[in-house]
């Protein structure tokens, strides 16, 4: 029957051949990151990041912006009050902010690329140490983006220039 020719293909009993195809459907949500309260240019809030964890805000502007970006980070766990460790990476996809990582993060006027909405702070810890993140604030400010550099001021008439 069905289930003969998935033990012969498969070498294991049906059963846990559904807990295979289980486990590895569940792992990939498992990685997924922890979703904060969207707070742009708001009050400070405070979190925790397991060890590989990360958390993200998904309530900033898609259009180009200056980022402010600050927090205090401390790890705690048995091994970790010595660690040297960086502790955290601060990223819009691809795009982040310091090589290496962060420690308690002070960020003015980050450049954010057009198309990103989504701020991820990813631990660099990767085995024991779980990162507090406390008075964590982000405030992305859309601007119009020019290849040529800042937009020209169009308040103010253009100075008036005489052919001689």
């Amino acid at each position: 029957g069905r289930h003969s020719s998935l033990l012969a293909v498969s070498g294991m009993p049906p059963k846990l051949d559904l807990l295979v195809v289980f486990a590895s459907v569940a792992a990939p949500l498992a990685a997924a990151c922890a979703q904060l309260p969207g707070k742009n240019c708001g009050d400070p809030q405070d979190f925790s990041i397991a060890p590989n964890g990360c958390a993200e805000v998904t309530d900033i502007a898609r259009g180009a912006a200056r980022c402010n970006i600050s927090a205090t980070t401390m790890t705690t766990g048995a091994w970790c009050a010595i660690s040297h460790k960086n502790d955290i990476s601060l990223c819009f996809e691809d795009s982040c902010y310091g090589a290496g990582g962060l420690i308690s993060p002070q960020v003015v006027n980050w450049e954010k690329l057009a198309g990103t909405n989504v701020l991820t702070v990813k631990t660099l810890h990767t085995h024991v140490c779980t990162v507090k993140v406390q008075k964590f604030t982000y405030c992305c400010v859309e601007h119009a983006s020019s290849p040529h550099g800042p937009d020209p001021d169009l308040s103010q008439p253009p100075p008036l220039v005489a052919l001689v």
